[in-house]
C-alpha cells in the first residue's frame, strides 16, 4: 500500500487535509474580495484590507506552489488571481531594476528614521546616522535627550539642525543637514509635522518631515485621522512650487488610498517605488513585541521618501537594521536632472 492511500485512508490526515484546504479557501476568497472592492473603488473594504498588504498577499505564492505540487485544483483556482494581482502589482520590484542620471548631475542623500522615542539607547542610531553619510537626515519621534545627543554627536557633520522637541513626546519632530536651513514651520494634526528649506546646487529646496498618525486598531484600523493629516498636507503642496522632497512615517502602505492620493493627486513620486529593489518592508522590528522574534524581518512598508522633479531617484533601500527603533530607516539618492 502506498503513502498517500495509507494517509487518504486515515481520518486525523483526512480531517487535517480537509482543515488545510477550507482555510486556503477562506484566505483566498478573501482576498478575492479585497481585490474587487480595490478594482471597484469599495473605500471601506479596500482601506481596511490595504492595511495588511503586501505580507498578506505573498503568502499566496508558496501556497499556490504547494497545491499546484499536490493537485488541489479548487486551491489553485482560487489562488491564480491573488498571484496574478501580486505579480502585477510587485513583480517589477524583484526583476533587474535600471535607473539612471546624468553622470554629472548632482546627487542629494537623504536619510528618514522614526526614532521609537528613544531617548536612552542612542548609540545604535547615531551609528546607522554616520554610516548612511546621508547630507539630510529627517527625524521622526525625536525626543528632547535625543536631540540634545545630536546637536553635540553631530556638530561637525551635520552643522545645521532644526528640532522641534516636547521632553519625551513622540511628537517630536527634527531635521539634520550638511547645508543652512532656513524658514522651519512646525505643527500638529495628529502627530508632529515640520517643513523647512534649504538651498543646494543654486536650487531652493522645500523639505517636509512628516508623521500622519496610523490607523486606529480600536475603531476597526480606521484611517479617518490619518487621512486628515493627509488631507491638510495636500493643502499646503498646492501652494508649493519648486524642488520638493518628503520623508516621513506615513502610517500607510502603497495599497492605501492615501497613498494614492499622494502619488496622484499631488503628483508625488516614491523613491523606493521608482529606483528599489524588493519590497522594502520598514516595519516592524518584531524584537519590540517578543526576544525570540527578533530574527523575522519586517513586514510592511510605511515609511517613504517623496519628491518632485526635478529630482531623480537613482539608488533607495530599506536600511539593513533598525538599531534601538522599531522602525528601520530609508535612504535614497536623489539626483538633480
Amino acid at each position: 500500500m502506498s503513502v498517500s492511500s495509507t494517509q487518504s485512508s486515515n481520518p486525523f490526515v483526512r480531517a487535517i487535509l480537509k482543515l488545510c484546504a477550507a482555510g486556503i479557501n477562506l484566505y483566498a476568497l478573501m482576498l478575492l474580495v479585497y481585490i474587487i472592492a480595490q478594482t471597484l473603488d469599495v473605500r471601506a473594504v479596500a482601506e481596511l484590507g490595504s492595511n495588511f498588504m503586501p505580507p498578506v498577499l505573498l503568502l499566496a505564492l508558496p501556497l499556490f506552489l504547494v497545491c499546484l505540487l499536490l493537485r488541489r485544483r479548487t486551491q489553485v483556482i482560487l489562488l491564480l488571481p491573488v498571484v496574478a494581482y501580486f505579480a502585477i502589482h510587485y513583480g517589477a520590484f524583484f526583476l533587474p531594476r535600471t535607473v539612471t542620471a546624468a553622470p554629472d548631475a548632482p546627487r542629494l542623500r537623504v536619510l528618514t528614521y522614526n526614532l521609537h522615542g528613544e531617548s536612552e539607547l542612542l548609540e545604535s542610531i547615531i551609528n546607522i546616522i554616520r554610516e548612511s553619510d546621508a547630507d539630510i537626515v529627517a527625524l521622526q519621534e525625536l525626543t528632547a535627550p535625543a536631540a540634545e545627543r545630536f546637536a553635540a554627536e553631530f556638530n561637525e557633520a551635520y552643522p545645521h539642525q532644526l528640532t522641534f522637541v516636547n521632553g519625551m513626546s513622540i511628537v517630536g519632530q527634527g531635521v539634520l543637514s550638511r547645508y543652512p536651513l532656513s524658514n522651519g514651520d512646525y505643527w500638529e494634526v495628529g502627530l508632529g509635522n515640520m517643513r523647512v528649506e534649504f538651498e543646494w546646487e543654486g536650487e531652493s529646496i522645500t523639505l517636509y518631515n512628516l508623521h500622519p498618525p496610523p490607523p486606529s486598531i480600536a475603531l476597526g484600523f480606521n484611517a479617518t485621522w490619518r487621512s486628515v493629516a493627509i488631507d491638510h498636507l495636500l493643502e499646503r503642496l498646492a501652494d508649493e512650487n519648486g524642488a520638493l522632497i518628503l520623508t516621513g512615517d506615513f502610517n500607510m502602505t502603497a495599497e492605501s488610498h492615501d497613498y494614492a492620493r499622494m502619488t496622484q493627486a499631488a503628483a508625488l513620486l516614491d523613491a523606493f517605488h521608482e529606483a528599489g529593489v524588493g519590497l522594502g518592508p520598514t516595519f516592524p522590528n518584531l524584537q519590540y513585541g517578543a526576544s525570540f522574534l527578533s530574527y523575522l524581518p519586517p513586514l510592511f512598508r510605511i515609511d517613504y521618501i517623496f519628491y518632485r522633479q526635478p529630482f531623480h531617484a537613482v539608488e533607495a533601500q530599506t536600511w539593513h537594521t533598525s538599531g534601538s527603533s522599531d522602525h528601520y530607516p530609508v535612504l535614497a539618492t536623489l539626483a538633480l536632472e
